[in-house]
């Protein structure tokens, strides 16, 4: 049996459909991604999956599997002014947690929250979360 004679073969135009919402899908995202503010854990994500990449540890992943936090991180590391997080007090308070201390909370606000624009971090990580979703519709 050849693929072409194959029962599962999708026509042509249900896979035009599909290529069309999926475009509809990634334009939203990325729309949406360039007029909304940031949710309340957006930057506690952000913050964490860079610090995965860049300094190459888990000190600020306190809760959630990092894959989605490292991938949406990866286009700030082009990013040239971004200060080393190891380089930050909340770095040396994450070694050694306690309940008073919020090291990712306080790296986020010494690392994230001051760079201006905020868009030139936001934008890139939200862009790879939009691609994600495309990538995993086109998939399924």
């Amino acid at each position: 049996m050849t693929l072409e004679s194959s029962p599962h073969k999708i026509p042509a135009p249900l896979n035009l459909l599909i290529l069309a919402l999926l475009c509809v899908i990634l334009a939203q995202a990325v729309g949406s991604a360039a007029r909304t503010s940031l949710t309340i854990d957006e930057g506690l994500h952000i913050t964490s999956g860079y610090t995965i990449l860049r300094a190459g540890g888990f000190r600020l992943v306190e809760e959630h599997p990092p894959l989605v936090k490292v991938w949406a991180a990866i286009p700030l590391l082009a990013v040239p002014d971004l200060p080393d997080p190891r380089a930050l007090p909340p770095w040396e308070k994450a070694a050694h947690p306690t309940t008073e201390s919020l090291p990712l909370l306080q790296m986020t606000q010494q690392w994230l929250y001051p760079y201006q624009p905020i868009d030139r971090l936001v934008f890139p990580a939200r862009a790879m979360v939009a691609l994600l979703a495309v990538l995993l519709g086109a998939v399924v």
